[in-house]
């Protein structure tokens, strides 16, 4: 966040993950710098960094829940005549 406060125990996997080809978290920080707000950080807006990091590790943690059910939904669809 700046020199003296920073991010820790933050997953890789949940720093790295992308939508859309961007890296969730890091696109947002780089949207709220402390040169283009003219401030710091509020509250409001490190908590959203917490929850949308515990969203997004809640999201990798399913994903191969996720892609067993859709290889399931797959393997048992049958064509409409």
């Amino acid at each position: 966040m700046n020199g003296a406060s920073f991010w820790k125990n933050l997953p890789e996997g949940v720093w790295e993950a992308r939508i859309g080809g961007y890296q969730v978290l890091k696109r947002w920080l780089s949207c709220r710098d402390g040169s283009i707000l003219g401030r710091a950080l509020g509250q409001d807006e490190v908590a959203h960094v917490r929850d949308t990091a515990r969203r997004l590790a809640a999201i990798l943690l399913m994903g191969p829940d996720l892609d067993a059910s859709f290889r399931a939904c797959a393997a048992a669809h049958a064509p409409l005549t």
